[in-house]
């Protein structure tokens, strides 16, 4: 049995997008998992997502990417309703070591938590541990 159901990667690097759903496989996370090589698809994907009523579970977004990156992501996630915020839990995953972004993902009103890569089980734990009475 999984923690949930589904989990969208919105990262632009395939290979840290193949490593994170192995870890989410592992570690009996989630039985789905949708990835997305940059966050102008991502949203177009939640819109239809958000019609048909299939969201994910949880989300993990990079922050550096073409395209559009994920602050970018995040200012056009607000626009989404309320109901969204509620069904999807968005982490911020990413390589970035500046201390300021980490600063400004966890106080982002959208944003559940800043986790650096790679993700691993521990790192797991701690947002099963986070989100425990949604389960």
């Amino acid at each position: 049995m999984t923690f949930c159901k589904t989990v969208w990667l919105i990262d632009d690097e395939e290979v840290s997008n193949h490593l994170t759903a192995a870890a989410l496989q592992i570690n009996g996370f989630a039985s789905e998992i949708r990835s997305f090589t940059n966050g102008k698809e991502a949203l177009a994907a939640l819109e239809t997502s958000e019609k048909d009523g299939l969201l994910p579970d949880y989300l993990f977004l990079d922050l550096n990417m073409p395209v559009l990156d994920g602050w970018e992501f995040l200012h056009t996630y607000r626009r989404f309703s309320e109901e969204v915020k509620k069904e999807c839990t968005l982490y911020i995953l990413s390589s970035s070591i500046d201390e300021e972004d980490a600063k400004k993902a966890k106080i982002h009103e959208d944003v559940r938590d800043f986790i650096a890569k790679p993700l691993n089980k521990n790192k797991l734990e701690m947002v099963k541990f986070q989100n425990k009475e949604v389960s």
